[in-house]
């Protein structure tokens, strides 16, 4: 075996991919439960959901688009990760199913969204979002009055179906922090071209 592919054989990428494709074998007959404790989305209790091989192949094929319990397994790495780093008073996490526009009322999004900002008092939240069938990033910096759009298809912030209710929830918690109407700024939605 040449030099080159044994280096392949033993980057970071190919043994996590490695330890993925053992895992999807284990799963296979039964999926895996998780609980996601209410701290990690600032909901009231804990949130149970499956991983199954399925959403392995997904992760592994790289072709499909991520289903939400792989997103919400990312969101709960991502939790443990801030509290390891000690930077958990600085990130917060949105879930993703709270603020789909399907199945969610307007007035649902918006008082969850805004509970978690009160709440958590994090500088910035991420928040995984699906519109039109492909996952977008934001990330939400409240007390900075910021809206950063993530977007592999490169959209513009225009686009999002969630902007108003942003508007609307940062505005309602800029008044609850005792934000003077004169210092309140305008939510600024951007995106890195």
């Amino acid at each position: 075996m040449n030099e080159s592919l044994q280096q392949q054989l033993q980057s970071p990428q190919h043994i996590i991919l490695e330890q993925l494709g053992v895992l999807a074998v284990k799963i296979s007959l039964s999926p895996i439960e998780l609980e996601m404790p209410p701290e990690v989305t600032n909901r009231k209790s804990s949130l149970s959901f499956f991983i199954c091989q399925r959403d392995i192949f997904e992760i592994l094929s790289g072709t499909d688009m991520l289903c939400i319990s792989v997103l919400q397994l990312w969101l709960l790495y991502l939790h443990r990760l801030t509290i390891e780093k000690k930077n958990d008073h600085i990130y917060g996490f949105i879930d993703p199913v709270a603020i789909q526009g399907v199945g969610n009322k307007g007035e649902e999004v918006q008082n969850y969204l805004l509970e978690a900002f009160v709440n958590g008092k994090k500088q910035v939240y991420l928040a995984p979002y699906l519109q039109q069938g492909h996952w977008q990033l934001l990330l939400i910096l409240p007390q900075q009055f910021l809206v950063v759009l993530l977007c592999s298809l490169h959209k513009k912030p225009h686009t999002l179906a969630i902007k108003n209710t942003l508007i609307l929830v940062v505005e309602a918690y800029s008044r609850l922090q005792g934000t003077h109407i004169l210092s309140r700024k305008k939510l600024q939605f951007i995106a890195p071209t």
